[in-house]
């Protein structure tokens, strides 16, 4: 991690397990032209927002044990899911 350069991250999570060899980090877009809004459909809109409400009610249940980092997809503990974790997710969203 220390050869990271520092000026583009934006957060470091911390690691799940001290076993981990690896974190997940949040760094800046590297070019302005990686700055977009994305439109979405009205399901998918309504989808999210179900999941926020979601994870409200665990996060109030959980109390403590729950860490809100602001994601809007995280998992039970409020953690950042890794993208084949969310691929799946969605993948199974609009399977029928």
């Amino acid at each position: 991690m220390k050869s990271l350069e520092q000026k583009d991250v934006l957060f470091l999570y911390p690691q799940s397990s001290k076993r981990n060899t690896s974190m997940l980090v949040l760094k800046k877009p590297k070019t302005e032209s990686s700055v977009r809004k994305v439109f979405i459909p009205a399901t998918v809109a309504h989808q999210l927002e179900s999941w926020k409400r979601e994870q409200e009610r665990t996060k109030e249940a959980l109390g403590g044990e729950y860490t809100d980092y602001n994601l809007v997809l995280a998992n039970g503990l409020g953690h950042p899911m890794e993208r084949t974790r969310i691929a799946a997710l969605l993948n199974a969203w609009k399977s029928p």
